[in-house]
Parts: C-alpha cells; structure tokens; sequence
C-alpha cells in the first residue's frame, strides 16, 4: 500500500518535471520519491537532468538545497 503511495508520488511529480525542469521543488520531491522507493541513482539522474538545464536555459546552478539533498541521497544510498 505504502509502495503504491509513492509511485503514485512519482507519476504526478515526473509529469510536473517533464513540464518544467526548472522547478527545483518539483526536482526535489521527485528525488526524495526516488529515495523513498530505494531508486537512488534515478534520484541523481533526475538532479543532473535539473542542473544541467538551469545550467542551459538560466546559466546558474541548482539552489544550495537542491545540491544538498543529491549529495545526501548519493552518499547514503
């Protein structure tokens, strides 16, 4: 039951980042879903696909939350 909470979690906030990659709250509980369901290394792919288009489209780097929270997951998986 609880599994199906949180692929449900990532279906709505997977459409919410494919509709704006820019949106770091949206990128961060999408990470934290990932987290959550013991899919780490989709939590950094989606970081990385968010800092590399506020790098392209913003020429700036994700918030310092944003960072924080993939190092934490990518150190403690």
């Amino acid at each position: 039951e609880i599994q199906h909470c949180w692929d449900d979690a990532i279906k709505i906030y997977r459409h919410g980042f494919a509709s704006n990659a820019l949106d770091e709250q949206v990128c961060r509980h999408l990470m934290l879903c990932y987290k959550h369901t013991g899919r780490e290394m989709d939590a950094i792919a989606i970081y990385e696909q968010c800092r590399d288009q506020l790098q392209l489209v913003a020429a700036r780097q994700p918030s310092s939350k944003t960072r924080y929270l993939a190092q934490t997951i990518a150190l403690n998986p």
